[in-house]
């Protein structure tokens, strides 16, 4: 018994709606003391009892008291809480199966960061814009001289074509 692996179970547990609070709450504190027996009770999730009405009749009933149970265990345990379920008159119907369990996503580390992205979205600092506004050449052309370059061009472009046109 002790070298089994503890797993993740879930138990659903469906009551009838006629049984007292009390005896409800005295089996899921019988049903949870066989379950932390073997297991860290700490780890183990219980939901309150909730009434709700079944999506089908069991047993003549349409309204039943919903109980959820998530406790780690080995199988042995598992199936001495399936006999002490079956006992119990009060119970309409329960499920209790092995549950997978979610990793946690890993946490990022320094090392996955990029920080030649997060650089680039960051405001540059005041040393970094004055060097920049160093490297600025102090004369920018004006729009008129780059027009005035182009038609030279143009022209130049006719004159060659002209006298391979005369040839």
């Amino acid at each position: 018994m002790e070298n089994q692996e503890k797993k993740l179970y879930q138990l659903t547990c469906l009551f009838k709606v006629s049984t007292d609070s009390e005896k409800i709450n005295k089996a899921i504190e019988e049903i949870k003391k066989i379950a932390s027996s073997e297991s860290d009770s700490e780890k183990n999730y219980s939901s309150e009892p909730a009434r709700r009405r079944i999506s089908y009749q069991i047993k003549k009933e349409i309204e039943a008291i919903y109980w959820d149970f998530f406790f780690y265990a080995s199988p042995d345990m598992v199936k001495k809480i399936e006999k002490n379920l079956r006992m119990k008159d009060s119970l309409l119907r329960f499920i209790l199966f092995k549950k997978k369990e979610i990793k946690a996503k890993p946490k990022l580390d320094k090392k996955d960061i990029d920080f030649k992205i997060i650089d680039k979205i960051e405001p540059l600092s005041k040393k970094k814009i004055e060097e920049t506004i160093k490297e600025i050449p102090e004369e920018i052309p004006k729009k008129e001289e780059d027009k005035t370059k182009e038609k030279t061009k143009i022209e130049d472009l006719d004159k060659k074509l002209e006298e391979i046109l005369n040839q």
